[in-house]
């Protein structure tokens, strides 16, 4: 199953900017990174589920 017109990343994990990645970490909101790749996670499950189409 995939995404329609959404091109793939072939390397996500070279994408992320490390400096800004390592500021957020130290910064002490690593949690609330955390938390919101898991709410965007339950949500793209909920999308599958839900099956919704473009117009």
């Amino acid at each position: 199953m995939g995404l329609e017109g959404l091109v793939a990343c072939d390397s996500p994990h070279e994408r992320p900017d490390g400096k800004k990645l390592k500021d957020h970490i130290q910064g002490g909101r690593i949690e609330e990174g955390i938390l919101q790749a898991a709410e965007e996670l339950s949500l793209a499950r909920k999308m599958i589920q839900w099956k919704p189409r473009a117009p």
